[in-house]
């Protein structure tokens, strides 16, 4: 699963720009298909936003796009390729709600990667 704000490109725009970017190639299709969820509050971490104060308020921002990415699809590992240090509690606290089904007997499991 690929969180994405870029609602307006489509899938295979989006793998065929990592494809150029960063030189790989994703599974287009079959069992390892590449998921995407469609991300609608980019424009809380978006720069123009916040004239003044702007760090601040992309880091707050960050906290609202984290918990929309949270409620489309609870992943398994979660990898912040943008920077936005503000999410890492917040998927960590997730974690704290999955112990929590543990305990009552549900299997769930998650792992978060921080640098």
């Amino acid at each position: 699963m690929i969180y994405t704000g870029d609602v307006d490109a489509s899938r295979e725009q989006i793998l065929e720009r990592a494809r150029q970017r960063f030189n790989i190639s994703l599974p287009r299709d079959g069992p390892d298909e590449i998921h995407f969820a469609f991300l609608r509050r980019r424009q809380w971490v978006e720069a123009s936003r916040y004239p003044v104060f702007t760090l601040l308020g992309q880091s707050l921002g960050s906290l609202v796009l984290g918990w929309e990415a949270l409620l489309t699809c609870i992943p398994d590992v979660f990898f912040d390729s943008m920077g936005y240090a503000f999410t890492l509690p917040l998927f960590r606290l997730n974690l704290l709600v999955v112990l929590v089904l543990l305990l009552s007997g549900l299997c769930v499991t998650g792992l978060i990667f921080q640098s």
